[in-house]
């Protein structure tokens, strides 16, 4: 192999390195959530489709977890609430849709599109806000909640991530507005030399401490920081 050759095939593999290292540490970047993660449509043409009433749907999630759906619901109600639209919560669309027998066969069928598509179908939209008396259905897919809490030995930082998709839909099944990210929350450093272990559970076959452990942050405040990012860049409603 000559010198030209030799240090051709150097440069090339330094650059291809150099794409390897790129990319890993963009994957990294993907896996931290926060801002970076957050990917919002807004409909071209919002300023004149945009709703007055919206009827925030109960949150459907990957695996049918009823507090994890209820944590998303509270925090999505919290940090859009501020929001100038007339809202239907979660709570009073399903008892609308209750004395609806048709409608509420409708929505339970959806619970289960919104698992694959995230978003209500043009088919039912039109009929679930008739229900409602709303002119769009907002809904929101938890598709992961992973909550890492550390044990008395472990050292690190406990931690829970989230990923949420939403999408508006309105009364003609247009998709209006689109959202998904991620968060992860951390919460303070544990380490497991110095954990305080005066207090000892020997209630199972080996003792263990009941202090010292690292508890990950609550969903509900993980999914609020994602949230608030979302309503700040959810469109406003059409001047009157």
């Amino acid at each position: 192999m000559s010198h030209k050759t030799f240090f051709i095939l150097t440069v090339a593999m330094s650059l291809l390195l150099s794409v390897i290292v790129t990319a890993g540490r963009s994957r990294a970047a993907d896996k931290s959530g926060g801002p970076d993660t957050d990917l919002i449509w807004t409909h071209p043409g919002y300023d004149s489709l945009a709703p007055r009433s919206i009827a925030f749907m109960p949150v459907v999630s990957y695996n049918s977890d009823l507090p994890t759906e209820h944590a998303a619901e509270d925090a999505a109600a919290t940090a859009f609430k501020g929001l100038a639209y007339r809202w239907v919560s979660p709570r009073n669309a399903l008892a609308l849709l209750g004395v609806r027998p048709g409608a509420d066969s409708v929505w339970k069928a959806q619970r289960q599109a919104l698992l694959e598509t995230g978003r209500a179908d043009s088919l039912a939209a039109p009929l679930l806000c008739g229900a409602l008396r709303t002119r769009a259905l907002l809904c929101f897919r938890v598709d992961q909640l992973d909550k890492h809490d550390l044990q008395w030995d472990e050292t690190g930082k406990p931690s829970t991530a989230v990923e949420v998709h939403a999408a508006l839909v309105d009364s003609l099944g247009r998709v209006l507005w689109r959202a998904s990210g991620s968060e992860i929350s951390e919460g303070p450093l544990q380490d497991a030399s110095t954990n305080n272990l005066s207090g000892v559970d020997a209630s199972g076959l080996n003792n263990r401490p009941v202090t010292g452990t690292g508890r990950a942050p609550d969903p509900s405040e993980v999914f609020g920081k994602l949230f608030r990012r979302w309503a700040d860049r959810f469109p406003p409603p059409a001047a009157k």
